[in-house]
C-alpha cells in the first residue's frame, strides 16, 4: 500500500541454529529470492539493513533481550508470537 514505508523489525531468538536450520533446509526456496537473501543474512549475522528495512535478530533468553530491548526505549506497532516455541 505504501511503497515509501520503512520497517524496523527486531526478533527474539534463543537458539541461532534455528534460523540458520531454516535457510539450511531450503524452507524459503518458493519465496521470492530477495527475501532469501535477506532472511540469510539475517540469520547469519543477526542484522540486515536496506532501504526501506532495518532487521535485528537478538539471540538470547527472551526474559533478557526484551528488558534490554525495552531500555533501548523501542517502541512496536505489532508484536507476533510464535506460541510453538520452547
Amino acid at each position: 500500500m505504501n511503497p515509501s514505508c520503512c520497517v524496523e523489525v527486531i526478533g527474539l531468538e534463543l537458539n541461532p541454529a534455528v534460523p540458520q536450520a531454516a535457510i539450511a533446509h531450503h524452507l524459503f526456496d518458493n519465496w521470492n529470492c530477495n527475501y532469501i537473501e535477506i532472511l540469510s543474512q539475517l540469520a547469519n549475522d543477526h542484522q540486515v539493513q536496506t532501504p526501506c528495512l532495518k532487521a535485528k535478530l537478538l539471540i538470547g533468553d527472551a526474559r533478557t533481550t526484551i528488558t534490554l530491548l525495552r531500555q533501548s526505549g523501542f517502541w512496536a506497532d505489532a508484536i507476533f508470537l510464535d506460541p510453538f516455541s520452547l
